[in-house]
């Protein structure tokens, strides 16, 4: 669900970006968040995070913000996340795409 448009271009395999977060079971009980553990950055397509942010990310310009709910199987997966994330469980990911940094390649 996207909840603001951002301007420009959007993200791409390859690009910097950095997003605040929260993040959810579907109950509402939060897990992570960007307000106690800050800003993350990563290069989309390449880097460890949830495939689903991976695919979801692609959809968003800088200034974007975005509800995106997860299956397991593009979250946590069949394990979890070992401490506050349950085995198969979908996640709700509340998401700003704060930053692009466009790779020049």
């Amino acid at each position: 669900l996207i909840l603001k448009e951002g301007d420009g271009a959007k993200a791409v395999k390859g690009d910097l970006v950095k997003v605040n977060y929260r993040v959810e079971l579907l109950d509402g009980t939060l897990c992570y968040s960007s307000d106690i553990k800050g800003a993350q950055a990563f290069v989309v397509e390449k880097d460890q995070v949830e495939s689903g942010i991976h695919e979801g990310i692609k959809l968003l310009a800088q200034g974007a913000k975005a509800k995106f709910i997860l299956p397991s199987h593009l979250a946590y997966g069949l394990t979890g996340d070992q401490e506050k994330i349950p085995p198969q469980s979908p996640v709700v990911y509340d998401i700003e795409l704060i930053e692009i940094e466009k790779n020049e390649k």
